[in-house]
């Protein structure tokens, strides 16, 4: 799962009503799972602030996706 990807998966969660909290262990377990026989990427790191980035961009609950820079 690449960076992009984050923000999109992170997007539709929101759109399908997941909380922030359930958002980011969702995407971090898919992370984990994706990559388990290699290392973590680097943006790994940073996929709690790419979750909260795009929940802030259009609030906890709302509808579309949220718009990227």
């Amino acid at each position: 799962m690449y960076e992009a990807e984050v923000y999109q998966r992170a997007a539709l969660l929101m759109r399908l009503g997941y909380s922030l909290k359930e958002a980011t262990s969702r995407l971090q377990s898919n992370a984990s799972w994706d990559f388990e026989i290699n290392a973590m990427p680097k943006f790994s790191s940073r996929l709690k602030k790419i979750v909260e980035k795009v929940y802030k961009q259009k609030g906890a609950v709302g509808g579309g996706a949220p718009t990227l820079e």
